[in-house]
């Protein structure tokens, strides 16, 4: 259907072109499969053939897609790669659009998501401390993925410091 509308944009006097909500839709989709090739395909399309300017959403898909594949993969140097090229999608977005607080909050725990994937305690440490200096609260998810990290890890002492950031934050932990 989409290719469709990509390729019969104008019937008669009504538009049929895919807007942004339409690309953010498919583009969510191939970053819930870990689609990476097809999600940046869908957004190179998007910007250059149909001339629209991506929001956070689209942003954040694109690095979902590398957290979902970083999760898929058993080679740490994939997720590492993954984990870096996260970040560099994060910086790209935080230069080209003007970030409301929810959304950056939510650009940094894909990044830390992402993060956890490869099992480096002080590269999550650093993402929630920077988090904390621009005022941005980590949600339950957030220490979810930190905690999570720690049980694959067997790192007792890591869950006790994150368990320690999330009571201060007054969330209450839960099993």
């Amino acid at each position: 259907m989409y290719r469709w509308l990509l390729n019969n944009q104008e019937i008669g006097n009504l538009s049929l072109a895919p807007d942004i909500q339409t690309n953010t839709i498919i583009l969510q989709h191939y970053a819930s499969i870990g689609d990476i090739e097809s999600a940046e395909a869908m957004f190179d399309n998007m910007v250059t053939r149909q001339s629209l300017k991506p929001d956070a959403r689209c942003f954040l898909a694109l690095m979902n897609a590398r957290t979902v594949k970083a999760y898929k993969s058993a080679d740490l140097q994939e997720r590492l790669m993954l984990c870096a090229e996260a970040k560099n999608i994060m910086d790209s977005m935080c230069k080209s659009i003007i970030l409301k607080p929810i959304e950056k909050r939510h650009s940094y725990q894909e990044y830390l998501k992402i993060a956890c994937s490869t099992l480096k305690f002080e590269l999550a440490k650093g993402i929630l401390q920077q988090m904390n200096k621009e005022h941005l609260v980590p949600s339950g998810k957030t220490f979810s993925a930190l905690l999570n990290m720690c049980e694959c890890a067997g790192d007792g002492d890591h869950a006790l410091y994150f368990l320690g950031e999330m009571i201060g934050k007054g969330m209450k932990p839960c099993a």
